[in-house]
């Protein structure tokens, strides 16, 4: 039979152990589209069909807990309920650079966790507790200004010494003065070109192309990206506010976009490991030129990825042999 009526269910979810409340639990009802998420005290509310029903609260570092829950017709039902920590363990190393050499101030982390970053100390040390055991996978990714980011799969199962060894920085700057340090493809309607005029450092950064109303100007770059990671880039745009942009896309979706006047900012997203293709775009529609009209892209900082091949180039050795006259020539 159908049941009609609704009610609503209410609780405080707590530590198990030290019955602190916990925030930022998930508690949401199975097979439906009902779902909370607990504020500072731990408290959540919602509001469903009368009948049985079963919750399912998540939280990092806690064990999932499904809690089954009878809703009563214009009733508050009440659902304090504690979550099961799950057990630690330490990840810990030394950071190197590219020298060799011990590294204060890298960055590390655990990809996709709320777990905040930690800093190496002057003798290039770093520690992270994190949540542990079988099936708990984790990406750690050290990074460090000026130096190429490394990321290393690890499977946390007991305290664990895990060292980093930095590469060179893996990046675009421009500095070249053309676009031939990656396999950059240009594409729309005109390709972006080298400037000098405006950069956000060095004496090179990179522009949209010159275009008119309801054209584009891509700038794309394939690569293979080895682990997760950050790319961060410095962007600048002058355009018609609202209607001509600067975009960044992956694999042909739409990240984010700029318009308007907007000085040199850093952006910075995270990218899953594979094949992906990142394009910078300068976007015009139906009319009106504003400011500058063009985006400006500098500094690229990739995730790690598997660098750019050197063309496969074979060379025919065989000498030539000729008897020339004077007054011959070699065409």
């Amino acid at each position: 039979a159908v049941m009609g009526g609704i009610g609503t269910v209410e609780g405080v979810v707590t530590d198990g152990s030290t019955g602190d409340p916990l925030a930022d639990v998930r508690v949401e009802k199975i097979d439906g589209f009902n779902f909370d998420i607990t504020d500072a005290n731990g408290y959540f509310s919602m509001t469903m069909p009368i009948g049985d029903v079963e919750l399912l609260l998540t939280k990092f570092g806690y064990h999932d807990k499904t809690l089954p829950v009878t809703i009563l017709e214009d009733m508050v039902v009440n659902s304090d309920t504690g979550l099961a920590a799950k057990r630690t363990a330490t990840i810990s190393g030394i950071v190197y650079g590219p020298d060799d050499n011990v590294v204060e101030g890298a960055r590390v982390r655990a990809a996709g966790t709320p777990v905040d970053e930690v800093l190496t100390d002057e003798n290039g040390y770093y520690s992270l507790v994190l949540p542990s055991g079988m099936g708990e996978f984790y990406d750690i990714v050290a990074r460090a200004s000026g130096m190429g980011a490394q990321a290393q799969a690890v499977e946390l199962v007991a305290d664990l010494t895990l060292d980093f060894n930095l590469p060179e920085w893996i990046g675009e700057d421009f500095e070249t003065g053309h676009f031939n340090s990656w396999p950059w493809e240009m594409s729309g309607a005109s390709d972006w070109t080298i400037d000098t005029g405006t950069v956000y450092e060095g004496s090179y950064s990179s522009r949209s192309g010159s275009i008119t109303h309801n054209q584009s100007s891509d700038m794309n770059l394939t690569l293979e990206v080895l682990a997760p990671g950050e790319i961060k880039f410095w962007y600048k745009v002058s355009s018609e506010s609202n209607y001509d942009y600067l975009q960044f896309l992956l694999d042909g979706n739409l990240v984010a976009e700029w318009d308007g006047e907007v000085d040199w900012t850093e952006f910075i997203y995270n990218v899953p490991a594979g094949n992906h293709t990142f394009t910078f775009r300068y976007d015009k529609d139906g009319s009106v030129s504003d400011g500058s009209d063009a985006g400006w892209i500098d500094f690229i900082e990739f995730p790690p990825v598997e660098l750019p091949g050197v063309p496969d180039i074979s060379v025919d050795t065989t000498p030539i042999v000729a008897n020339l006259s004077p007054e011959a020539t070699l065409d």
